[in-house]
């Protein structure tokens, strides 16, 4: 690996007292369990638009409109990604110069106040177009909450992890994330079962979001309750120079994130249109959402761990290179048994191959960035690759399938993303690294 000591020894000692007296310590177990479940609950969020997006699209768009109204609020879903980016910037920066913890407390009150917006816009037949445009601004909003969180919450735990165990809590970090999905599906499967159709359709699918609402003190409090890292520093010269060296590791972060990404939105999108014939029914679409979800979890746990013990790199390749390997005949098995449970079945499978690298490549990208970039980096790298191609994969799936006709043909698009992460991997992994904690000496820094 080419690392160049003269470019790792970070000025660590320009941090603020309240930091260095955490400096080399790492979280317990509370503290990390407090970190995901923070993660979860802004995730969970997000997770619900996805899972009740059919209803959403009826109560906030025009019946006759001229594009697919089952697709519109999958338009709306992509068009929300934009704002990612921006979140990614100037939230990242602000995580990277004034603390991890005062960033992540900024993305819990935006998201919710996006989520509290969802829930109480009227519907269509209330106000008119209105109601579109303001879910459009409201999902912005959370989009630019979750652009800034993942790089301030991933610096934060990965910085505080174990030593030698920098992968296990990358896991962790993308664990959270499948805890959300779990819980959405649950939610969606609860309301199905408790309300008729029609009540589903005028009110109950506010309830999640309200949710959120409710739950805005414990988010809180368990984001308070996270003691800061030890490697926030203060922008010097020095650092500014350095952040001209962030270009290339940027982009190849970018693309390495897409190939995470984009399995996982097509997954997303699968489980609410299906690949083919009919759309699955609704109780097929939570179950799988919630089995999904735990898959995800114990997926990305494993993967973590096993890369602490073979590499990061390893990990991620083999997770990549599973993927693009086995989406094809997976979709193939699903769209010819015209079966729900097969379906599931190949879907979790998909998901579970993907979310084996995810907390692997997160420790690897943190790696790339100096500590004073390294929120806004990963951040920016994230919100690029789910915006450009996560966000944008429901969209070009249904595309695909509409211009070739051939209900496989998400899976052409996912093993294209799986290879083009493995290149962007392979280029990365050569470029220099830096020390995730204060103590680390640059040597020691190893991905595999």
């Amino acid at each position: 690996m080419d690392i160049h000591p003269q470019s790792v020894h970070v000025q660590f000692g320009k941090l603020g007292e309240a930091s260095s007296a955490v400096a080399g310590s790492s979280l317990d177990r509370m503290q990390i369990w407090a970190l995901v479940a923070a993660n979860t609950f802004e995730f969970f969020d997000f997770f619900m638009y996805t899972t009740l997006a059919a209803y959403i699209g009826r109560a906030y768009f025009p019946p006759g409109a001229s594009i697919n109204s089952a697709l519109l609020p999958f338009v709306i879903f992509a068009v929300g990604y934009l704002s990612r980016p921006v979140g990614g910037i100037v939230i990242g920066r602000y995580a990277d110069t004034r603390g991890r913890k005062p960033a992540m407390l900024l993305t819990g009150t935006l998201i919710t106040l996006g989520a509290i917006g969802i829930a109480l816009t009227p519907a269509y037949e209330t106000i008119g177009v209105s109601a579109a445009f303001l879910i459009l601004a409201f999902r912005m909003l959370q989009g630019l909450a979750i652009g800034g969180e993942m790089g301030s919450s991933s610096a934060l735990l990965i910085e505080r992890s174990q030593a030698g165990k920098t992968g296990l809590y990358g896991g962790y970090q993308m664990a959270g994330q499948g805890i959300a999905m779990m819980a959405a599906g649950a939610c969606g499967l609860a309301l199905f079962i408790a309300l008729p159709a029609s009540l589903l359709l005028d009110w109950g699918w506010r309830l999640p979001f309200a949710l959120g609402a409710v739950l805005v003190p414990v988010q809180l409090f368990l984001r308070k309750s996270i003691r800061e890292s030890a490697t926030i520093v203060k922008p010097t010269a020095i650092n500014k120079i350095a952040a001209r060296d962030c270009g290339m590791p940027l982009v190849l972060s970018s693309l390495l994130i897409l190939g995470g990404t984009v399995p996982t939105y097509i997954v997303i999108y699968v489980t609410s249109f299906g690949l083919s014939g009919p759309a699955p029914s609704a109780t097929a679409s939570f179950v799988t959402t919630g089995v999904t979800g735990a898959v995800t979890v114990a997926a990305s746990i494993a993967g973590g761990a096993l890369a602490d013990v073979v590499g990061l790199n390893t990990v991620i390749i083999a997770s990549r290179a599973a993927t693009a390997l086995v989406v094809y005949p997976a979709f193939a098995m699903a769209v010819s048994h015209h079966s729900e449970t097969v379906s599931m079945l190949m879907i979790t499978l998909i998901a579970g191959l993907s979310a084996l690298g995810g907390g692997p490549t997160i420790a690897l990208i943190l790696q790339k960035f100096r500590p004073d970039h390294r929120a806004t980096g990963l951040s920016l790298a994230y919100a690029t690759g789910v915006g450009l191609f996560g966000g944008t994969a429901p969209l070009v799936a249904s595309t695909l399938t509409r211009w070739t006709g051939n209900p496989l043909a998400s899976a052409w698009y996912v093993m294209a993303a799986a290879t083009c992460a493995v290149i962007a991997q392979l280029l990365l992994a050569k470029w220099r690294s830096y020390p995730l904690q204060p103590s680390q000496e640059p040597e020691r820094v190893s991905t595999g």
